[in-house]
């Protein structure tokens, strides 16, 4: 359990993690023949700046075992702010701070910590867009993206790299909304799966605290 969380926690982006089973009726752009990744970059792009509020269930789970580790995932974002609570923890940003909420150890929870002021949400994502989409440009693109059916992109990695925390296939899949539905990362050893089973674009306060 411990080799699939270390695995896990190094493909976690917040983002996230299509499934074996979704099916989705879209009318996506999947981009040029030319370019297929550029309809994998608008819609990634879109779910890091949209607001939503996205419950479901991640599952880490070894190709040599019966091994399986499963959380429950909430994804909750409102420009400045967003949460990820997965696996006991809690983090996130509060405008240009970060959150973070450790799980708790032994019988009690240890407290929020909240960072001091530093990059902007909008920079953040600037920045998490552009290293996204290095993954796929440049004369050697570490990843080729193809279309797939039901609002799908599949990636596939050229060639190790440090960045390819993607792992060796991925396969992102996206509602008529935007709202990221589901992501499958194949690490070799060890597959990822989040899917969002309850997704809505409507926001409270209350759905923002930790």
């Amino acid at each position: 359990m411990d080799r699939l969380a270390r695995t896990g926690a190094a493909a976690t982006l917040a983002f996230a993690t299509a499934v074996v089973a979704v099916v989705l009726t879209t009318d996506l752009d999947h981009g040029s023949p030319a370019d297929p990744s550029a309809g994998l970059i608008e819609a990634w792009s879109q779910t890091r700046t949209m607001t939503h509020r996205s419950v479901g269930l991640t599952e880490r789970r070894s190709e040599t075992s019966d091994d399986a580790l499963q959380s429950p995932v909430e994804v909750v974002q409102r420009a400045p702010d967003r949460l990820l609570r997965q696996f006991g923890e809690v983090r996130g940003r509060r405008d240009d701070r970060v959150l973070d909420c450790p799980a708790p150890l032994g019988d009690g929870a240890p407290p929020c910590v909240l960072g001091p002021p530093g990059e902007s949400f909008t920079d953040v994502v600037e920045r998490e867009i552009t290293e996204f989409e290095a993954l796929f440009t440049g004369a050697d693109p570490l990843y080729e993206v193809a279309p797939a059916a039901g609002g799908c992109w599949a990636m596939h990695r050229t060639r190790y790299d440090p960045r390819s925390g993607f792992g060796i296939d991925a396969r992102f899949c996206f509602a008529d909304d935007g709202t990221l539905r589901s992501v499958r990362i194949d690490h070799g050893d060890v597959v990822e799966t989040t899917t969002y089973d309850e997704v809505t674009t409507d926001v409270r306060d209350a759905d923002l605290e930790p």
